[in-house]
């Protein structure tokens, strides 16, 4: 059996925590995945973390330092309890200023996604905050692979769940497909700019020049358009304070080759 966990707080990682490590012992075989703390990583589970921005931590940055492209492009995205604040009543005021005074004069939207996968417990979560954030309600609509595809490319929906994902191990990967022409830019993104980014950091060949460009793409992208970041997927690992050198990257493999005593 596979399980899905959300903790938006300390005393639901510790709930959850203690609901793997049960769970585990009436079914051993138990996939966990969550999206808590270091309690449910602890007891077994594969870590979901709150989005910081568009490309997940592990992707490699110009090489310059050890760190990655999330880590050099900071958090665009806030999750922190003051940043979700502000985020909040910035949608409120946005409501107010389209014309919606009250709540209950903003139309029902619908939320679609694959039924079936982790998505169902995330759409209520998001279904849930919504509602109780801004007094918007949302619709759950989980349909087929096939229906979900049919309906994004013909734009038939209002709000949807979707997984990016890259095939290589790179930021252009993630980045690429916002670009005006592509095939899966669902979401029909066209800004002139942000090709031109994507054109000149595709065809550059100094390391440092090319990711400057991909992060000045991807903080335009989040700035401009309705694509919100929910969760990074991931692989939890521990590491102790005296040690570094674990590379991950971004399609959830770590590796320890590297490991070494942290001097500093």
């Amino acid at each position: 059996m596979k399980y899905y966990l959300i903790a938006g707080e300390p005393s639901g990682d510790l709930h959850g925590a203690n609901l793997i490590e049960g769970l585990k012992k009436a079914d051993p075989a138990a996939e966990f995945r969550f999206w808590g703390g270091d309690r449910m990583a602890a007891a077994g589970g594969a870590e979901n973390s709150p989005a910081t921005g568009l490309v997940p931590y592990g992707i490699p940055d110009s090489g310059e330092t050890e760190d990655d492209f999330r880590t050099t492009g900071g958090e665009l995205c806030a999750i922190d309890e003051e940043g979700m604040s502000a985020r909040a009543t910035q949608a409120q005021e946005e409501l107010t200023y389209a014309g919606y005074y009250s709540t209950s004069m903003f139309p029902p939207v619908e939320l679609l996604y694959v039924t079936g996968t982790e998505n169902d417990a995330l759409a209520s979560a998001l279904q849930s905050m919504w509602s109780t954030t801004l007094g918007v309600n949302v619709m759950l609509r989980g349909v087929t692979q096939s229906e979900y595809n049919a309906r994004m490319e013909a734009g038939n929906y209002e709000l949807a769940l979707q997984k990016v994902t890259a095939l290589y191990d790179d930021a252009m990967g993630f980045l690429d497909r916002w670009c005006s022409e592509d095939e899966q830019n669902l979401i029909s993104y066209e800004n002139g700019t942000y090709d031109v980014l994507m054109g000149v950091a595709r065809a550059s060949e100094d390391p440092v020049a090319r990711t400057a460009f991909l992060h000045d793409a991807e903080t335009m992208l989040l700035g401009e358009t309705a694509l919100s970041p929910v969760y990074f997927d991931g692989t939890a690992h521990m590491l102790r304070d005296t040690l570094r050198g674990v590379y991950t990257d971004g399609f959830g493999n770590s590796y320890f080759a590297g490991v070494r005593a942290n001097t500093d």
